[in-house]
């Protein structure tokens, strides 16, 4: 999983940051976008064209919309999946 996503995330992203992306997100499959921006250290409007393009790819599914100052919870399915018992 990790090697293909390794190859489709500069795609989708088209980011230096990619990478980064995928390592935050395998460490933390369920996050909030504030979280995923801070980490890597990039502007807001960044971690939203992030997750919002890897939401429209189908890698991450809503949990909770970001609502007013309140960041949008997110889940890594592919990932959820292969944990779940």
């Amino acid at each position: 999983l990790y090697e293909d996503l390794k190859i489709k995330f500069p795609k989708i992203l088209q980011s230096k940051s990619s990478i980064s992306v995928l390592d935050y997100i395998f460490k933390n499959p369920i996050f909030r976008n504030n979280k995923l921006r801070d980490h890597l250290d990039v502007s807001a409007p960044t971690s939203v064209r992030f997750v919002n393009k890897l939401v429209e790819s189908k890698l991450l599914n809503i949990i909770e919309q970001p609502s007013g100052q309140k960041s949008g919870l997110y889940r890594f399915e592919a990932l959820m999946k292969i944990v779940r018992i």
